[in-house]
């Protein structure tokens, strides 16, 4: 099949409020990105890099390890420079780049953590189903 565009055609979401637990829980169902894009390589075009499918996702695992690193700096202060380093660039995407919507320049700050743990679960499920089918999606 393929795609094309149409200016007059009219898209319906169900979009519904919802909690940072509800938001973490369904982050689960991205695990079929890896299967699209191993069935349909072309939808590799779309992601934010070959591998990566949302800009989001980037810094997910720098950020991981960046807090690894300054929960086991204790009183190094090489190893927190190193973790405040790794995790400087998906704080900058979720604060300047790309905040979430209707976030006000305070507000970004107060959701980071929200958004953090709802990307990393994203980031797992990918890994999950990029295991389960086989081709490899952050």
């Amino acid at each position: 099949a393929t795609t094309a565009f149409s200016a007059d055609a009219v898209v319906h979401h169900d979009v519904r409020p919802s909690s940072l637990a509800v938001a973490i829980r369904d982050s689960w169902r991205w695990q079929s990105v890896a299967l699209a894009a191993s069935r349909h390589p072309r939808l590799r075009e779309a992601f934010a890099s070959r591998h990566v499918w949302r800009a989001s996702h980037r810094g997910v695992v720098s950020a991981l390890a960046g807090a690894a690193a300054i929960a086991g700096a204790r009183r190094s202060r090489v190893g927190w420079l190193a973790g405040v380093g790794l995790l400087a660039p998906y704080v900058h995407y979720r604060v300047v780049v790309s905040p979430l919507p209707g976030a006000g320049p305070r507000r970004r700050w107060l959701l980071l953590p929200g958004a953090f743990a709802v990307d990393a679960a994203e980031v797992a499920a990918c890994l999950v189903g990029s295991v389960r089918h086989g081709t490899l999606v952050l």
